[in-house]
């Protein structure tokens, strides 16, 4: 997640985000590179600061991953990985060049979209999955 405000992060207010978190790890101190979802996502994506994958503005500002950077999801893709992504709101959505990599990508072209509808869609493509996966 990038842009996840640690304040909201409680049972009260995300309890799956939080069971989550209390069968898996837990990062106590984590940092995003930048707190715009575009350029952050890029640096999830292909481990580069900012600096150096070139954004620093969400897509909505022109700003677009090249696509001589690789992504985790294209090196996954080639060694016959499942790639799927469903995002709920535009500024991560494929005009940053987020896609990249993803066979399936699914978001709104504008705007937002309820998470409700995103998890929906990422449940059953997932349910599709018999091998290695990265949703």
């Amino acid at each position: 997640m990038d842009t996840w405000r640690a304040d909201h992060f409680s049972e009260d207010l995300s309890p799956e985000a939080f069971a989550l978190g209390q069968q898996g790890v837990v990062f106590e101190n984590a940092y995003s590179p930048i707190g715009l979802t575009t350029p952050a996502h890029a640096s999830l994506f292909t481990g580069l600061r900012p600096p150096d994958h070139g954004l620093r503005g969400n897509n909505h500002h022109g700003y677009r991953l090249g696509e001589e950077f690789t992504t985790l999801a294209e090196h996954l893709a080639a060694n016959q990985w499942s790639t799927g992504a469903f995002v709920s709101a535009y500024p991560a959505g494929p005009a940053g060049g987020l896609a990249q990599g993803f066979q399936v990508f699914d978001g709104p072209e504008e705007g937002e979209r309820p998470s409700r509808q995103t998890l929906e869609r990422a449940r059953m493509w997932l349910s599709q999955q018999n091998g290695p996966w990265f949703l």
